[in-house]
């Protein structure tokens, strides 16, 4: 599908859907998703990494071009991005992992949060006194609600945050 027409496309979608392969998402009507997580199992095998990377990397800037448009899920851009591997763009894994923990933390879904959070961290450097860094944490803390390290990752915010001018 990635080299062919918008016509072409519609067409191969269409037998797809008649054949069962495919359905239309009941929350996103402009998304479609495989009936069986063995279709897609399949069709990934006969892809290169280097093809996949390629057509996570271009789902994930179209999804950024309609979410521009109207609120998109930054969880659903952030996973093409992750699966974009060599070719995402670091800051936009960070935003992204921001925003979708920001989204699952508004949604009650703290453990999506927590992974959200955590994905953005792994993207900045420990020493780093990026705001970025400190929002990933307080989010993190946020997700974390009554466990253990929850005062450190506080704490480290706040010495980002001081350290920027911020009080």
């Amino acid at each position: 599908l990635q080299d062919c027409d918008a016509i072409s496309a519609i067409e191969v979608l269409d037998e797809a859907i008649h054949a069962g392969f495919v359905v239309i998402d009941s929350s996103h009507s402009e998304r479609y998703l495989f009936t069986h997580e063995l279709f897609t199992d399949c069709i990934v095998s006969f892809m290169l990494a280097s093809e996949r990377y390629q057509l996570h990397a271009n789902v994930a800037g179209k999804l950024k071009e309609k979410s521009a448009q109207h609120a998109g899920s930054p969880a659903i851009i952030l996973e093409h991005l992750i699966l974009s591997g060599p070719l995402a763009v670091r800051d936009e894994l960070i935003e992204y992992s921001l925003r979708a923990g920001r989204m699952a933390l508004d949604e009650l879904a703290f453990e999506n949060a927590r992974r959200y959070f955590e994905t953005g961290l792994k993207e900045i450097s420990e020493s780093a006194n990026d705001r970025r860094r400190a929002d990933l944490l307080v989010g993190l803390a946020e997700s974390c609600f009554g466990r253990d390290d929850v005062n450190s990752l506080i704490r480290e915010a706040f010495a980002i945050y001081e350290s920027l001018g911020d009080r």
